[in-house]
């Protein structure tokens, strides 16, 4: 299990006691010590732990986090993340082709783990992860 730190902290104060959270991705468990106050998108953790949230060649062509081309689409099966719903720019780009207004999908650029958190995530099949119907077992 790998462990990395920074992500945002559900508590508002800067204990240094935050609860360790844990990302499962492709089958791989990654652990991330959650620091009060800094925020780290979960895909920057993923790639840290050399696990890529994109499907084929859009692990080169991609936007780098910006939220702009949904190639980092995943749902998430369980845990708690930031923001709890998806925010303005995850609505607009999840509401335009290829992908077609799933509620399962969240973008991995514009979410962060909460301390205690264990989340799951589920990449679907397509460039842009768009095929809801279709799982991707192992990546």
């Amino acid at each position: 299990m790998l462990l990395f730190s920074m992500c945002m902290s559900s508590s508002l104060s800067n204990s240094s006691d935050a609860m360790p959270s844990t990302v499962t991705f492709k089958g791989r468990k990654i652990a991330v010590n959650c620091d009060s106050g800094k925020w780290t998108s979960l895909r920057t953790i993923l790639i840290r732990a050399g696990v890529s949230p994109h499907n084929g060649q859009s692990s080169w062509f991609n936007c780098r986090g910006l939220g702009t081309c949904g190639t980092c689409a995943v749902e998430v099966v369980s845990g708690e993340v930031l923001p709890a719903k998806r925010s303005y720019r995850e609505d607009l780009r999840l509401n335009f082709p290829p992908h077609h207004n799933s509620d399962k999908l969240r973008l991995c650029c514009q979410m962060t783990p909460v301390d205690s958190s264990d989340i799951v995530l589920r990449k679907y099949s397509g460039m842009w992860g768009q095929n809801v119907d279709e799982e991707i077992a192992d990546g």
